[in-house]
């Protein structure tokens, strides 16, 4: 996906986006007429339409108010987190690991949503995986 810089801004004004908020949101943006949606290799390459930029105008002190409590939410988890100690469980994890890791238990996680059966095949995957990065 590619950022545009209204996206870039929001992201920064939130503490991180969850690929589980980011593309329902697109997928329901595309459908509703307000994006469209270009396939660049293994991308999306998302647009606003004129439809979603009247939308977007129209309603501007609603998303404007959205995004500043967006923005709130966001500078609270990052809070709570540096006073849990999250970050620092994480610090040493690089962010293409990280985002690899996020990927994957969200993959897994819609896996198991689909088909309750298919726990023993999750595990396996991940234990190979494990046993993979054992022996790099």
């Amino acid at each position: 996906m590619h950022s545009s810089p209204s996206s870039r801004a929001t992201a920064t004004r939130s503490s991180r986006w969850s690929p589980g908020i980011v593309y329902p949101t697109l997928t329901y943006l595309e459908e509703a007429g307000y994006v469209t949606a270009a396939a660049e290799g293994a991308k999306k390459l998302y647009t606003i339409t004129e439809e979603g930029r009247a939308y977007l105008d129209a309603n501007r002190d609603f998303v404007e108010a959205v995004l500043e409590r967006l923005a709130a939410i966001g500078e609270k988890v990052a809070r709570m987190r540096r006073r849990f100690g999250e970050d620092d469980e994480r610090r040493g994890v690089p962010p293409l690991v990280r985002a690899a890791l996020e990927n994957l238990r969200d993959v897994a996680a819609k896996r198991l949503d689909a088909d309750a059966e298919a726990e023993a095949k999750v595990v396996e995957v991940l234990a190979r995986a494990a046993a993979e990065l054992k022996k790099a």
